[in-house]
């Protein structure tokens, strides 16, 4: 991975997260990882207004549940505080399963709720 400032989000979600912050020069370390931060909070801000503006749309259920997943990678990435990103994560969890407990992603959620004790 080269040593730079600019990160795209492919690259980001290509990679694991802690490695990428472990690995940044410290020259550009602050602009990494704003950078970096940015992008997956982008994401997760569009994920969040998809499930919002579209309740009823029959994928709701998936951008809701990345906004969840999305938390995760800035807590696993260091950018947020861990018991932030878990309150976070349980909310949009939690409405997966109120918007449709029998999605694809219900199993992976009500793991992840048990084993956060959330």
């Amino acid at each position: 991975v080269p040593k730079t400032g600019f990160w795209t989000c492919k690259r980001a979600k290509s990679e694991n997260l802690r490695s990428i912050k472990d690995r940044i020069d410290p020259i550009h370390d602050r602009m990494a990882i704003s950078g970096l931060c940015l992008c997956l909070s982008a994401t997760r801000t569009n994920y969040q207004y998809v499930a919002e503006r579209w309740p009823d749309f029959k994928l709701a259920w998936h951008s809701q549940f990345m906004v969840g997943y999305r938390y995760q990678q800035l807590k696993q990435a260091g950018l947020i505080e861990v018991r932030a990103a878990d309150l976070q994560t349980a909310a949009a969890y939690q409405a997966v399963l109120v918007a449709d407990p029998n999605c694809p992603a219900a199993k992976a959620v009500t793991n992840w709720l048990r084993e956060s004790g959330n």
